[in-house]
């Protein structure tokens, strides 16, 4: 039977807990007890408030930081049409008889191109850089942006945790 939650975030974070060696959900059967019921027979200890500090923390560098969520890697054939269509444009752009209609036709196909050439996870990370860029200061733990940005919360058989974002990218933190 699982315990009793004594802070509402420990709530959220229930929802999104999965064990950080096999991604299976985590179960919390009391105060301060995490089990895996896929892989680990050992609890892992880690107070309530240690998780929710070690939570906010990965979360406010996030937010403070939103640089740091990497996008996925562009694929070499997509840059290339992107770069076609920029070079098309380019030499129209400087041609001596300027056609507008042209031009104007060429600027559509680079965006089209640029658009083509972005996958979920680029829409995903630029996602999720807008919402903590936009995300307003918060003491504490920011339950409802945690829901925005995480797919996880990882609690390893350390102690240690980490967030897996939407986007796939994975931040981690100390034990503590």
């Amino acid at each position: 039977m699982s315990g009793r939650a004594n802070h509402t975030e420990i709530k959220d974070i229930r929802v999104l807990a999965r064990c950080a060696r096999c991604h299976g959900p985590m179960r919390r059967f009391r105060a301060n007890d995490w089990r895996c019921p896929h892989c680990a027979d050992t609890p892992v200890k880690i107070r309530d408030e240690n998780l929710i500090l070690s939570v906010g923390r990965l979360l406010h560098h996030l937010r403070e930081h939103p640089e740091t969520i990497a996008p996925a890697p562009a694929s070499k054939g997509e840059s290339e049409a992107v770069q076609a269509a920029q070079e098309r444009l380019d030499d129209e752009l400087e041609c001596a008889e300027f056609d507008e209609a042209a031009a104007k036709a060429l600027a559509k196909a680079l965006a089209s191109a640029r658009f083509d050439a972005l996958d979920s996870g680029d829409y995903e990370t630029m996602r999720l850089r807008y919402l903590l860029d936009s995300a307003k200061p918060c003491d504490g733990l920011d339950t409802a942006l945690l829901r925005q940005v995480a797919a996880a919360v990882l609690i390893h058989p350390s102690g240690a945790v980490g967030l897996k974002l939407k986007n796939g990218q994975t931040l981690e933190s100390p034990a503590g």
